[in-house]
């Protein structure tokens, strides 16, 4: 018999590279998964920032104070933040807002809110509609499946404005407090 050597990997080589690309798969997934889990909340986070900024435009240009509502439902994950020309808490629902604008809790399973923690609807603050301003501090906190280091949200302050905040100061935003 005439054995002819063939080029190739051998045996041993081929399980070497599956450990390395085994080991670098199961470093790599959990960190990208966390990434993901920050850019998520902190989209959720601009984009109630956005629906607050909303609010204070408008109080300033209809000139009459825009109430910010919280309305919880049984789900923490469920209800939403609303905008109101009305004060009481008790008028704000979540599936009529008056044409004005939420924040909607109703799809997104995957967030909780941490504050305010209220079981009922509440008016938080409202929009001055001489200067804009929230007429108290308050901070407005959401995580992602019960991920108490994954925390995003509003600071809501009475001089300095609105401005996003997470769970470590390396996105850029303050950490909430």
């Amino acid at each position: 018999m005439n054995w002819e050597l063939k080029r190739g990997f051998s045996l041993i080589e081929m399980v070497t590279s599956l450990f390395v690309v085994s080991v670098l798969i199961s470093i790599s997934v959990p960190s990208y998964l966390e990434s993901q889990k920050s850019a998520l909340i902190k989209k959720e986070a601009i984009e109630l920032l956005l629906m607050l900024e909303v609010g204070q435009t408008e109080a300033l240009k209809r000139r009459v104070p825009i109430h910010v509502h919280y309305v919880p439902t049984r789900k923490k994950q469920e209800g939403c933040f609303a905008l109101s020309l009305i004060a009481e808490a008790d008028a704000a629902r979540c599936d009529d807002n008056n044409g004005m604008k939420k924040f909607d809790l109703k799809n997104k399973d995957y967030l909780q809110v941490l504050a305010p923690n209220e079981t009922s609807a509440k008016k938080i603050f409202y929009f001055s509609p001489i200067n804009g301003s929230p007429s108290e501090n308050q901070t407005i906190k959401f995580t992602i499946d019960n991920d108490l280091e994954k925390v995003s949200g509003v600071l809501v302050r009475r001089y300095t404005g609105l401005q996003g905040c997470s769970h470590s100061s390396a996105t850029g935003w303050e950490t909430c407090s």
